[in-house]
């Protein structure tokens, strides 16, 4: 086809780089006011401006009156529909950019300042060959490697954006680990009871970031006197299992333990309590 003939503007390919990015939004307010100013902004200016703008611009692009005679009066006024279009894109793109950061987004505000550059250069480059008398051919590689641009900075950003906003909202735990217990003999004499962590439907030892547990041993009775213990987790990652043990335990002995989690944001409550009787 020759370049005087080409009719096309952006291939389905192009439009459809653009699409999928939506940013995480959540009626839980940020552990920091200025990360909570961030983040709401972010949900207007993205999600409830750009979104919206950039779908309308989407069904334009795939209107036949942009693909008719570039002279004519029915592309003439889809294209100052389609300019009008990217205007409102670009307006909530400029709001993205003047954004003061909050502090918990401090990786993935650079990123998003990246998305909008590389977002804002595609449509420069889309105004400037709709501009033109007749449709060009080699504008569409440009096009298209711009608007590959776009889903690569996209993604990287909402990737981002994602982890430190879940991060922002992190809070202390509000659940406990599920417990069993196994005991050994103790090579000095009695046994030794053991009480192993394990997650549960509610509680997962990684995501919630535990750092450690305060735990409380009870011989006999919960009225009795407890044997606290804390134990610091430096293994979570590698997912090595944590127990935890007490010494000098008897057979047939009855024995309570309850436990809370802890991670950088606070303590959780105490979890309700777990027994067992060690067998003779």
């Amino acid at each position: 086809m020759s370049i005087q003939k080409y009719k096309g503007i952006i291939t389905a390919l192009s439009i459809s780089l653009i699409l999928g990015i939506t940013a995480p939004q959540s009626a839980i307010a940020d552990n920091l006011p200025a990360d909570t100013t961030y983040s709401e902004s972010i949900n207007k200016y993205f999600n409830l401006e750009f979104i919206p703008a950039d779908e309308k611009y989407r069904a334009l692009l795939i209107e036949p009156a942009g693909t008719s005679k570039r002279t004519g009066a029915k592309y003439k006024s889809w294209l100052k529909r389609t300019n009008a279009s990217m205007s409102k894109i670009s307006a909530a793109l400029t709001k993205l950019t003047a954004l003061p950061s909050g502090p918990s987004y401090s990786k993935s505000d650079p990123q998003l300042k990246i998305y909008v550059e590389a977002h804002s250069k595609y449509l420069a480059a889309v105004k400037k060959s709709l501009a033109k008398k007749k449709a060009v051919k080699a504008d569409q590689p440009i096009l298209q490697a711009l608007a590959d641009e776009i889903s690569k900075q996209g993604d990287a950003w909402n990737a981002l954006y994602t982890e430190e906003f879940a991060a922002s909202n992190f809070s202390a735990p509000t659940t406990t680990p599920n417990i069993t217990f196994t005991a050994a003999d103790d090579p000095t004499g009695g046994k030794i009871l053991y009480a192993n962590l394990s997650n549960n439907a509610s509680f997962d030892q990684q995501a919630l970031r535990i750092t450690s547990y305060d735990v409380e041993w009870y011989v006999g009775s919960t009225t009795s006197t407890s044997y606290p213990i804390s134990g610091d987790i430096t293994s979570v990652k590698a997912g090595a299992p944590v127990i935890f043990e007490f010494t000098g335990a008897v057979a047939g002995g009855l024995y309570f333990f309850r436990i809370k989690a802890v991670n950088s944001a606070g303590k959780g409550p105490w979890s309700t309590f777990f027994q067992t009787t060690i067998a003779s």
